[in-house]
């Protein structure tokens, strides 16, 4: 009896020794077909949400005169809630303009990104995947540290809670009820943000396939210009980048946060503004060096987050958050009567207990910076003169 040839092996697309069967290329094109698509779908729904968001920029000046139309025809009982309203209204005037341009150019900026990547993975381009496979790996990071900064802050949060309900004139929370109440918290946030990086955990599957990179590579196999940024170092540029884009979109609202400050009664030096310009501008910079993995871009970027780590430090050592506490409040758009009841409430043992959980805040502002560093350090090895990047992955 003799035995059936076995079928012929799958040959290989091209002539790159990487190559795959067209069978599985095939396959390969039908997944990132679907991923393309879904990413080009959730532009267009993201450009629908800047949309909406722009006609606020309509809206706001109907619903305010509609508003100061109603306080000149209320009755008296109406007429406290209505110059509330309408105080709140003007104070918000000045950042609102900023802030709906703002939100508009990034939501759009969003859409244009996800439908670039859904049409870039359509055509099986190599950028592209690189880009969503290290978006995906962005996304996740930045999920680890965000409950990173909140271990960090849970302690402090419990405590002032406990001082709270003792100042209330009510018993402290037992050791054992707080225990519970920190491992509730844990464990609720720990699956909020397993839960939130779904997203970044999908992109990680899909386009860290081996078959899709090898797939992208037949099929674009020229030049690109993420060949020469590492999947190691890929991910952390584009958190550099979001944090840069998101501190371009928040300068026009630096003057009225900053005027907002000064009524407060805090002590803004004029150089603020320009110093927070030029701080953007070299992250830009470097940046834009680190994407030609520029030596000197690594160096920046530590120098940077040292800075951002020491500014933090003096901001929160040097100012006192009870009289700030004090002037905000006395601040809000309220009636006479609430106003007085709010007086009485905030006593300065509260006030205190408040200033000292802002002024403990600032180590978890500064978490963020210090897992910067630490990413810093560890990348340190992809950064050298000659270019050449030892022991990379392929991405």
């Amino acid at each position: 009896m003799t035995t059936p040839p076995l079928p012929p092996l799958p040959q290989p697309v091209g002539n790159s020794p990487g190559g795959i069967a067209p069978s599985i290329v095939k396959e390969t094109r039908g997944l990132l077909m679907i991923a393309g698509l879904l990413l080009c779908l959730l532009g267009v729904l993201t450009l629908c949400g800047g949309g909406f968001t722009a006609s606020m920029a309509v809206g706001f000046p109907l619903v305010k005169s509609k508003i100061l139309e109603s306080a000149a025809s209320a009755t008296s009982s109406d007429r406290d809630a209505i110059e509330t309203l309408t105080k709140l209204l003007h104070g918000i005037e000045p950042f609102l303009g900023p802030l709906i341009a703002t939100t508009v150019l990034t939501t759009l900026a969003t859409a244009f990104l996800l439908i670039g990547l859904g049409i870039g993975t359509l055509q099986a381009r190599r950028w592209a995947r690189k880009l969503l496979l290290a978006s995906g790996w962005a996304w996740c990071g930045l999920m680890v540290i965000q409950f990173i900064c909140f271990l960090v802050m849970l302690p402090g949060m419990n405590s002032w809670v406990n001082a709270f309900s003792g100042a209330a004139g009510a018993p402290s929370t037992s050791p054992g009820a707080m225990a519970s109440s920190l491992a509730f918290q844990v464990i609720f946030n720990l699956v909020t943000y397993a839960g939130s990086a779904t997203p970044g955990i999908a992109l990680i599957l899909i386009f860290g396939l081996r078959n899709v990179r090898l797939t992208c590579e037949q099929l674009d196999p020229g030049p690109n210009w993420t060949d020469r940024i590492p999947i190691q170092v890929l991910p952390f540029l584009l958190i550099l980048t979001g944090w840069f884009l998101q501190g371009v979109t928040l300068l026009p609202l630096l003057p009225a946060s900053l005027q907002a400050c000064r009524n407060l009664g805090l002590s803004v030096p004029a150089y603020v503004f320009p110093a927070t310009v030029a701080a953007t501008a070299c992250l830009g910079a470097s940046i834009w060096l680190m994407s030609r993995m520029h030596p000197l871009s690594w160096w920046l970027v530590f120098i940077e987050n040292i800075a951002a780590i020491a500014v933090i430090c003096l901001f929160h050592l040097n100012t006192d958050f009870a009289a700030l506490l004090k002037n905000g409040f006395s601040l809000l758009p309220l009636p006479d009567a609430e106003r007085a009841q709010l007086g009485k409430e905030l006593t300065p043992e509260r006030l205190q207990t408040v200033a000292q959980m802002i002024r403990d805040y600032w180590i978890v502002v500064a978490t963020p910076f210090a897992i910067h560093l630490g990413l810093l350090v560890w990348m340190k090895k992809y950064f050298h003169p000659d270019r050449k990047i030892p022991g990379t992955a392929p991405g």
